[in-house]
């Protein structure tokens, strides 16, 4: 009988080491599955994190462009804005056309968002910390207000001022001065009277508005570049440069 209750324990021992073993090697395998896709986890958020702030840095140089450029629009639309007031009698033709063609003008700001739109329609974020996450995703939402600002202002110039020009100014010399800075006939306004000077002076006003918000927006996307870039550096340890 004793016999057989310690062959029972030995039996009931073996079968429990047996699990014991078998748990914990599945445990193991568990937790190197584990660690392994974490690590790999972290490679692909590191190889695309450099590749985020490459993108950001080049836009960044795009940013710092755009914003020179709404610089000089700003005080260019003032100087137009002073010319073509109520108070002014005496027009200087030549200066208005060059104003005008300036005016008329927009770099359009190319971005460099491959890797961005890749990790938020692919499901890449996930692998980024929440730090490096949100401004990324920041980042792209300050890309797409600036866009749509762009849009408006595009359709400010298409739909109002661009039609003003074409019944005041004469069509081939303000052609040639955007495209050569040069005049092909004298330049001479047409159709130029207290209406009209009024209806561009309503257009200028609106487009000095509008070039004064975009360039809050450059500042602010600027801003958010450089943050975004110092917390994926941060993140992920790499070389800050």
């Amino acid at each position: 009988m004793n016999n057989e209750k310690t062959s029972l324990k030995k039996i009931i021992s073996n079968h429990f080491f047996d699990f014991f073993m078998l748990f914990l090697a599945v445990s193991l395998g568990f937790l190197v599955d584990n660690y392994r896709d974490e690590q790999n986890s972290k490679s692909i958020a590191t190889e695309m994190a450099l590749d985020v702030i490459d993108d950001i840095k080049s836009d960044t140089a795009a940013i710092q462009d755009m914003l020179l450029h709404c610089e000089h629009k700003q005080h260019r639309l003032d100087t137009l804005f002073n010319l073509i007031n109520d108070d002014i009698t005496h027009f200087d033709d030549t200066v208005i056309y060059r104003l005008s063609a300036f005016v008329n003008k927009r770099p359009w700001f190319e971005r460099h968002g491959s890797t961005i739109y890749l990790l938020l329609n692919a499901g890449y974020l996930s692998s980024f910390s929440k730090d490096a996450s949100v401004c990324i995703t920041t980042y792209d939402l300050e890309c797409q207000k600036l866009f749509a600002l762009l849009e408006i202002e595009k359709s400010t110039l298409n739909n109002k001022v661009v039609p003003f020009l074409q019944q005041v100014f004469h069509t081939e010399n303000f052609v040639s001065i955007i495209h050569s800075n040069t005049f092909v006939c004298k330049p001479e306004l047409r159709n130029w009277n207290q209406d009209t000077r009024w209806l561009y002076h309503n257009y200028i006003t609106e487009m000095q508005i509008l070039n004064n918000n975009i360039l809050q927006y450059y500042q602010q996307l600027l801003a958010q570049a450089t943050l975004t870039i110092q917390i994926l550096q941060k993140e992920y340890m790499l070389e800050q440069g």
